[in-house]
């Protein structure tokens, strides 16, 4: 087992993979139109980058490699949305310094990043809520997703959890799996 993890910790870090539209999409109609959008992690030529400035939002691209470091610099620049696919071996890097700005941002994690005692203190600490695809995003575009990832949301007005569709066929997109009921509706 410690040869597995040790083979796996000196593995390169596969952080560069993009963000295909249909993963976007269910995001959308949750940021009003016309904001200002900061994709934090992104040389300008992102799907993210390009869906909202389709839509008629002003998008910011930085990037590292550009020279700016969202983790370390500052912005001279204003703001209102964070929107990003961040590399995820920093994830709890790039969610400490949303919260930091205290601005509305959607980040797209892997499911798994509800686990974790840092994160974990961090979502109860500060609120987060969750849009969830109903189905894995081929990153590759191999056709073989191996892995499930929502958008982790924060001061976007969305209830704490949302299920969304990416089935074409849908017309609303949002999957209706609760439905309100009250207390004398329910049998306890």
């Amino acid at each position: 087992m410690k040869e597995t993890l040790k083979d796996f910790k000196a593995r390169p870090l596969f952080d560069n993979i993009y963000t295909p539209a249909r993963a976007i999409d269910p995001l959308l109609k949750y940021i009003p139109v016309g904001m200002t959008i900061w994709e934090c992690a992104d040389l300008g030529t992102s799907v993210i980058s390009q869906a909202f400035r389709d839509r008629g939002d002003s998008v910011i691209s930085t990037d590292v490699e550009t020279g700016f470091d969202f983790l370390k610099q500052k912005p001279d620049f204003h703001f209102d949305t964070i929107v990003t696919n961040p590399p995820y071996s920093k994830k709890d890097k790039f969610i400490r310094r949303c919260y930091e700005y205290n601005r509305p941002f959607a980040l797209l994690l892997p499911l798994t990043a509800l686990e974790g005692r840092a994160r974990g203190k961090m979502f109860g600490e500060n609120g987060i809520s969750l849009i969830v695809l109903n189905q894995r995003i081929d990153f590759t575009g191999k056709g073989a997703p191996w892995f499930a990832v929502g958008w982790f949301c924060y001061r976007m007005h969305i209830p704490p959890l949302v299920f969304e569709s990416l089935d074409e066929k849908s017309e609303e997109g949002q999957l209706q799996l609760f439905t309100d009921v009250s207390n004398e509706e329910m049998e306890l």
